[in-house]
């Protein structure tokens, strides 16, 4: 069972060195144990703001081929049931707590999936205390 859905947000502190979270390490081998979902536009977000930190030279090409291989060493569950969501349960989520439809994806798959919301987003983190999700910030 997972126990963790992980939001773009969370998952760039590492990549970033001036984001990390407290104790990095010990945080990442927690959610590792735990087990990680994410859903299905999770890699498509990731990988645009990578690149798009790499064109604007805040990260290096070894820093972004670092960060995709630490990502991919995760073993992130992708949830395929998201698109199908999207036309009702997420689009009316984010209508609801006023999100953009890519975060109100987020907090519908930890709804279903029981699971604590790993984000750095205060909007989504206040949406999921409003609607019982357990959270985690970083």
């Amino acid at each position: 069972m997972t126990a963790y859905v992980i939001d773009a947000s969370a998952m760039l502190a590492w990549c970033f060195d001036d984001e990390q979270p407290k104790n990095p390490l010990g945080l990442l081998r927690k959610l590792r144990q735990g087990g990680l979902a994410a859903p299905v536009h999770w890699p498509l977000e990731l990988t645009n703001i990578v690149c798009n930190s790499e064109k604007k030279g805040r990260i290096t090409p070894a820093d972004a081929r670092s960060f995709v291989q630490l990502v991919e060493s995760l073993g992130v569950a992708i949830d395929f049931e998201t698109p199908r969501r999207a036309w009702s349960d997420i689009i009316a989520l984010a209508r609801a707590e006023k999100l953009t439809t890519y975060d109100a994806a987020y907090l519908e798959l930890a709804m279903r999936m029981r699971a604590t919301l790993v984000s750095k987003d205060d909007d989504l983190l206040k949406a999921a205390k409003r609607n019982s999700v357990s959270t985690l910030a970083l």
